[in-house]
């Protein structure tokens, strides 16, 4: 099966029950973005506000959109993957790309001009911009850690988006950055991302942040622009950090922060917040 495709189709391919008309589909959307004309699938039973064309859900909501009935919205979603056929394999590489010896270059891959492919690199799935650097023993575009349990055991969730890696970004050695599960994972133009650094699938990076050595990024994951990681930081799966803000090493963040905070600690907190937090702490073991 390819997209488009209708909803009447899909319904049949993820053995659910359609409620409402049947329509064309475009794609898979996420809950956070635009869903005209997309089939997306909501895991957690909260109220949806978005504009999809068709939602796939454990039970009928209040909303417009044609429903599918499933037992389980994460297994629907395994099984339409496992039924998609994959894209026509391109290999696109500019002019004045330098590629390292050793580095492999596989299915569906375009390299900008004047970008350059470090040794043993191997790239999948991957688009990358004019004038980016990736750095020798990097894996880009590799299918993201992602497995459903089902009677048979742990099943490993297809997938079928790409990484983009925008101009002038560049990666230190080995770092891995998991392509899309069914959105790509995106690296903005002009981040600097130092060596065995790892970015998980879905995960979307702005424009020109600095990402410090052995900083791990959860899968889904939103950091805005000019933000700045430390090393060893620990970021979450679905958390959002916004423009400019400052992770310092080993912080383990497990909620959102808005834009220009300072993070700090495990589970990380406001910087100031942290440094209070730890004083009172060193006083009360002061006094034994």
């Amino acid at each position: 099966m390819r997209f488009p495709t209708t909803a009447a189709r899909i319904a049949q391919i993820i053995n659910g029950e359609r409620l409402g008309p049947d329509l064309k589909i475009s794609g898979i959307g996420r809950p956070d973005e635009d869903g005209q004309g997309k089939i997306i699938f909501l895991f957690q039973e909260k109220g949806y506000q978005g504009n999809a064309s068709c939602l796939v859900v454990k039970k009928k909501l209040d909303h417009p959109a044609t429903q599918i009935i499933v037992p389980d919205p994460r297994y629907g979603l395994y099984l339409l993957l496992r039924a998609l056929e994959p894209p026509p394999s391109k290999i696109i590489i500019g002019e004045k790309v330098v590629i390292g010896p050793g580095a492999i270059i596989c299915r569906d891959v375009e390299i900008g001009s004047g970008s350059v492919i470090g040794a043993g690199a191997l790239l999948t799935s991957v688009r990358i911009g004019r004038g980016a650097l990736i750095g020798p023993g990097c894996v880009i575009g590799w299918p993201g850690y992602g497995f459903i349990r089902t009677v048979h055991g742990y099943r490993r969730i297809p997938h079928i988006g790409r990484v983009v890696i925008g101009d002038g970004v560049e990666l230190g050695a080995n770092c891995t950055i998991d392509r899309g599960t069914f959105s790509d994972t995106i690296i903005g133009a002009g981040t600097k991302i130092d060596a065995a650094v790892h970015i998980g699938h879905n995960v979307r990076i702005g424009r020109d942040c600095l990402i410090v050595a052995q900083a791990g990024i959860a899968g889904s994951a939103v950091i805005g622009e000019g933000v700045m990681i430390g090393g060893q930081a620990g970021i979450r799966d679905g958390v959002r950090i916004g423009d400019g803000c400052r992770v310092l090493a080993k912080a383990g963040v497990f909620k959102s922060f808005p834009s220009r905070t300072t993070i700090s600690g495990i589970p990380a907190r406001e910087h100031g917040r942290m440094l209070r937090a730890c004083a009172r702490i060193f006083r009360l073991t002061a006094e034994r």
